[in-house]
């Protein structure tokens, strides 16, 4: 489904105890789920009612409010049947109503039946997995999507009466988000030029798959308006664009109940309670994980010691558009401050297609080469060169990976190490194959040719090795070029 590319993959077989860390994981969202379900509090209409204070650190205290009006403020959160219906769908579990409050049960029947789902599912008395903690990305948003069709209004709306009920909601949620994601990336160009072209150059630049017939027949709608400059006002060029599609009505109706779930689920699964917990908690986590580079450039060492530790924890989708992925183990990347609060920020994974992390890296489809102005910067003499990043145009994720280097800006940072570059070359004039046979030699100094060439070079080089040490990928990528065998 949805997406920032991550240079070296975050390989979780390499990950020691990886069954333990989702068990845990899994475990505490639970208790997380079962905790603030409890803080609803019924009231005198019926429905059960909780205050939500976002901006306090302290526990969230459950208010039940007899004022229908102020159900109607940010701080207050409902619960109703149908919410209850969806709920007990996405959590795989049975929620009971009492006088007081809501209680939730969790079924002990597999929710993960998909083979390609992460989690291992393990049969323990008294515990079962939660799917929303551990599983796949794209697993959890299917079932959230199911969810919001326990919605009475949705069931009966005419669009969605077929066996294709599913797929429908999830295409216009789809373009529900490039149109939200268009009218981010014009405000943000703050360039007054015509909307034909704004869109030609977002479909461009993003390389969204959903970007197809559909969405720029709705754009052009919009473009071929006497309006020929892009509206200052975001909420009403996305009016605009709306008002011309042919889901108006579902897509209003769709927002609607989205908008339902997603307050219920902030609340719920609290990303701020993951601070707090003794047992299992954000920097716990980060410990278990052990992944000591920053994925997303290869630049940065992100460490953990005793009780504190060097790195962020970015969320691939953002919690704050994706609720029901805010405790999902598979969102969570470990990551330099850099990449994560100054460059990926409010990023869309969503519209501004990403390769995922956990399943692809750069690898060979984008190398690090470098280019001179002079001849001297080929022994070593000159840092008058540039180093760049090639892309294979004709690999499956080249607009991806393009969009990541643009993202993080990959190009401008790696040229500060021009230096470290010109290192590697003289080396490479040095310590030719030769050299590197006769180190060979000396097997009580070095146990392997990995060994020898990892302290030559002052990096690792192998693929399983990269995610190690800052700027192996470019220690490595660079070698080869200049003709280095790092075949070991």
């Amino acid at each position: 489904m949805i997406a920032v590319t991550a240079m070296i993959k975050i390989n979780i077989d390499k990950i020691a105890n990886w069954d333990k860390v989702q068990d845990k994981h899994s475990k505490f969202v639970r208790k997380i789920i079962e905790s603030q379900i409890a803080e609803f509090e019924k009231s005198i209409d019926g429905i059960y009612i909780v205050k939500a204070n976002k901006k306090s650190s302290k526990k969230r205290e459950a208010k039940v409010v007899e004022d229908t009006d102020k159900r109607k403020m940010d701080s207050i959160v409902t619960i109703d049947k149908e919410d209850i219906n969806c709920l007990q769908h996405l959590f795989n579990a049975d929620i009971k109503e009492s006088d007081k409050n809501l209680s939730i049960t969790f079924n002990s029947d597999n929710p993960c039946k998909d083979k390609h789902d992460y989690c291992i599912w393990k049969e323990k008395a008294g515990s079962c997995t939660c799917k929303i903690a551990v599983c796949k990305i794209d697993s959890i948003m299917d079932l959230y999507y199911e969810s919001l069709m326990q919605y009475e209004a949705l069931k009966e709306n005419e669009h969605l009466k077929d066996n294709n009920s599913i797929e429908r909601i999830k295409r216009v949620t789809q373009i529900m988000a490039s149109v939200e994601g268009f009218c981010d990336y014009i405000k943000n160009e703050k360039k007054q030029t015509s909307k034909k072209e704004m869109i030609k150059k977002y479909i461009t630049d993003i390389g969204n798959e959903y970007f197809d017939a559909e969405f720029v027949e709705l754009s052009e709608a919009v473009s071929d308006k006497s309006d020929a400059t892009i509206l200052s006002d975001n909420d009403s060029l996305k009016k605009e664009m709306r008002l011309n599609s042919k889901y108006l009505e579902l897509e209003e109706l769709l927002m609607r109940m989205c908008i339902k779930l997603d307050r219920i689920l902030e609340f719920i699964l609290d990303y701020s309670l993951f601070y707090k917990d003794d047992e299992w908690n954000r920097h716990s986590l980060l410990q278990s994980l052990n992944i000591n580079v920053c994925p997303y450039c290869n630049r940065q060492y992100i460490t953990s010691y005793k009780e504190k530790n060097t790195a962020d924890v970015d969320h691939y989708y953002l919690k704050s558009k994706y609720p029901v992925l805010g405790l999902s183990l598979y969102n969570f990347i470990p990551s330099c401050q850099i990449c994560n609060s100054r460059f990926k920020k409010q990023i869309d994974a969503y519209t501004n297609k990403h390769i995922y992390p956990f399943e692809e890296e750069f690898s060979k489809d984008a190398k690090f080469s470098i280019k001179g102005r002079r001849i001297e910067f080929l022994t070593g003499d000159s840092k008058d060169f540039e180093i760049n990043i090639k892309v294979k145009n004709d690999c499956d994720k080249s607009k991806q990976i393009k969009n990541s280097i643009k993202s993080f800006h990959l190009e401008e940072l790696y040229n500060a190490h021009t230096d470290y570059v010109q290192e590697l070359i003289k080396k490479a004039i040095i310590y030719n194959e030769s050299n590197i046979e006769e180190l060979l030699e000396f097997t009580d100094l070095f146990a392997s040719r990995e060994e020898i060439l990892r302290i030559i070079f002052g990096n690792y080089i192998t693929d399983d090795d990269l995610n190690k040490r800052p700027l192996a990928k470019l220690t490595k990528d660079i070698c080869e070029e200049l003709g280095i065998d790092l075949e070991v």
